[in-house]
C-alpha cells in the first residue's frame, strides 16, 4: 500500500518546523495560492494567501473563506495583517507542530485544491541571512 503524498508531507513538514532559527521563512504555493510560515522571536506565524494578492480568475470564494475560518485561520486584518493567519507560540510542543502541518497541508490541498504535493513550488530563506541560508529549512524533497 502506497502512502498518501500529504500525509508524508505533513510528516516531513512537522518535522521541519522545531529547527526553524529567527527569520527563518517557507512558502509552499500552487499557481497563485501559498501558504508561509515565518519564524519570530516568540513566535511561528503562518498565513494563507487572502484575496488582496490575488487574480480576479483565483479570487477565494466566500466558501473557501469560510472554509479557512473553520479550518482555525485568523481573518486578515488590516493594515497589520494582510493574509489569513495563524500564530503559534514558540518554542512548538510536538502537537503543535503536528497540527500546523496539518493545517498547512488541509489548506493547499482542500481549500486552494492543489491536486498533488508535486505540484508545489518550495521557496525558504532567512531575513537576517548570515551566509548560511536558512537554518531549519533544508528542501522538503530533494531533488524538486
Amino acid at each position: 500500500m502506497t502512502a498518501d503524498p500529504w500525509e508524508e508531507l505533513a510528516a516531513e513538514l512537522a518535522a521541519l518546523f522545531p529547527p526553524l532559527r529567527n527569520g527563518d521563512t517557507l512558502i509552499l504555493s500552487g499557481e497563485e495560492r501559498y501558504v508561509q510560515l515565518r519564524q519570530m522571536p516568540s513566535l511561528l506565524r503562518a498565513e494563507a494567501v487572502a484575496n488582496t494578492f490575488l487574480s480576479t480568475e483565483r479570487q477565494l470564494s466566500p466558501e473557501a473563506e469560510r472554509r479557512l475560518a473553520q479550518l482555525g485561520w485568523r481573518p486578515p486584518d488590516p493594515p497589520w495583517v494582510k493574509n489569513w493567519s495563524r500564530d503559534i507560540a514558540w518554542p512548538l510542543r510536538t502537537r503543535d507542530a503536528d497540527d500546523l502541518a496539518r493545517l498547512l497541508v488541509g489548506t493547499l490541498r482542500d481549500v486552494f485544491e492543489v491536486p498533488h504535493p508535486t505540484q508545489l513550488e518550495e521557496t525558504a530563506f532567512n531575513d537576517f541571512d548570515d551566509g548560511e541560508g536558512p537554518g531549519g529549512l533544508a528542501s522538503l524533497r530533494p531533488g524538486r
